[in-house]
């Protein structure tokens, strides 16, 4: 299929993909925004393998480390500007209404393929073999398999864990595929993955690498909730922190085409992973014990420099260096499939060690919580009780107290607390929401306020 071609198919599926993303917040239905991301992800999977190797194979050997490059600049630009305008709209219509963050793609779809229209050329295969349907039903099935059978595992429970249902049927499913499609690509008239790819040396490390940055790619993901957590900035606003991450990226990502034509790939390669390492233990070890404006951007800048090295070019020129040019969407395709399994099961592991590290703080909490508390005495106490005193001697007022039991103020002075949870009490509606949709800056006004309500 001609590249102009695919590119006007694949742009108007992501645009409606995010069209019945946004429409299902009305609709209420998770499983709509389910399937709606699949149509998105399907549209999306076709863009950047297609563009890259555009490139790629348009520029000459020593010159196409410069034009990568330039796309990965371009990248970590549209990621400036897709945390901006993420951050701005939840800003305007609030957390609530996310549903505009996927209808903002709908006019920049709408933008490319006019674009693509009138200034994109036709590039078409002489050939033009048959597409392997079976191959891609195949690869699909034994890929999703894969992943939600990872998704299940607890990594800090792993023997429960994988010994379940949830997890070992889809491993072994995932296992029982692989030589299914190896004999399926054997006998494609035109395979959707070239099996020669994992018997290649060089070409193999290239897909660990490539799986590896898209494991680090997705810890981006957990940056904006950092930053507000750790500067104490409303929810929606972290999301401009990424832009720090996005400018240093697309400035070092466009400084790596240069020097992979100058050095090689590999160094960069190695240059990238070594700044990155560096800005994430700052990150742990500094910005996070001791957080400040300061600390956190020197660490997201460190990571998007690093990174920059890291995710586009370099990787990128490796495999089209393996692979001939008639393949080289083959190879990009590939390696975006093998970066797209990284980024995925990053997560599950990710919020698998939050998950651990949070499961005890519970306890800790309910440890250090006090079981009593001591009030000043209540002035007039003595006044008061002497005065109790003379009406029960007094026997007309005695008769009128009859059996009436007067608690004793002198000892209210301590107040037991009990945190078990066996209380029958239920928290009024709007002040559980107001708990539920607070964040780190009104949090301690929202507490306050509930239980100066309660008391």
């Amino acid at each position: 299929m001609a590249e102009k071609r695919f590119i006007l198919r694949v742009y108007p599926l992501f645009g409606f993909g995010s069209l019945l993303c946004g429409l299902s917040h009305y609709a209420g239905s998770f499983g709509l925004l389910v399937a709606a991301r699949a149509i998105q992800a399907i549209g999306g999977g076709g863009i950047m393998p297609v563009a890259t190797a555009e490139f790629g194979i348009s520029f000459p050997p020593e010159k196409r480390g410069m034009a990568l490059g330039l796309v990965g600049g371009v990248y970590g630009i549209a990621n400036i500007f897709g945390s901006l305008a993420g951050s701005a709209i939840l800003n305007i219509f609030g957390t609530q209404n996310w549903q505009y963050i996927f209808f903002v793609n709908i006019p920049i779809a709408a933008f490319i393929i006019l674009a693509g229209i009138f200034c994109l050329p036709n590039h078409k295969e002489s050939t033009v073999k048959k597409i392997d349907g079976l191959g891609i039903l195949v690869i699909v099935t034994m890929v999703l398999s894969l992943l939600y059978g990872l998704k299940q595992i607890d990594f800090f429970d792993f023997a429960n864990t994988f010994t379940s249902t949830g997890v070992y049927p889809f491993l072994i499913a995932f296992a029982v595929l692989v030589p299914v499609f190896i004999l399926v690509e054997k006998h494609a008239e035109d395979p959707i993955m070239n099996l020669s790819y994992f018997t290649n040396s060089r070409i193999l490390t290239t897909l660990a690498v490539a799986f590896a940055s898209g494991f680090v790619m997705m810890g981006i993901v957990f940056i904006p909730q950092f930053c507000e957590n750790s500067l104490k900035v409303a929810s929606g606003n972290g999301g401009y922190f990424t832009v720090i991450l996005g400018l240093l990226s697309g400035v070092s990502a466009m400084l790596s085409g240069r020097l992979i034509d100058k050095i090689g790939a590999k160094a960069v390669l190695l240059l990238g992973f070594s700044i990155t390492i560096i800005g994430a233990l700052f990150l742990i070890f500094v910005a996070a014990v001791s957080p400040s404006l300061i600390t956190v951007v020197v660490s997201l800048m460190l990571l998007g420099f690093g990174m920059g090295f890291t995710i586009g070019a370099p990787v990128n020129y490796m495999i089209l260096e393996n692979v001939s040019e008639n393949e080289a969407n083959s190879g990009l395709a590939t390696l975006s499939l093998i970066r797209s399994i990284g980024t995925s099961i990053a997560p599950a592991i990710m919020v698998g060690f939050l998950a651990f590290a949070g499961s005890s703080v519970q306890t800790k909490l309910m440890a250090a919580l006090p079981n009593e508390i001591n009030v000043p005495s209540l002035p007039y106490v003595q006044d008061i009780s002497d005065k109790i005193s003379q009406m029960k001697a007094d026997p007309s007022m005695s008769d009128k107290l009859g059996k009436m039991e007067i608690p004793d103020l002198s000892s209210m002075q301590t107040m037991k607390l009990d945190f078990s949870g066996g209380s029958s009490y239920e928290m009024p509606a709007d002040m559980l929401e107001k708990l539920q949709t607070s964040d780190v800056t009104n949090i301690v006004k929202v507490t306050k306020e509930n239980v100066r309500f309660h008391v």
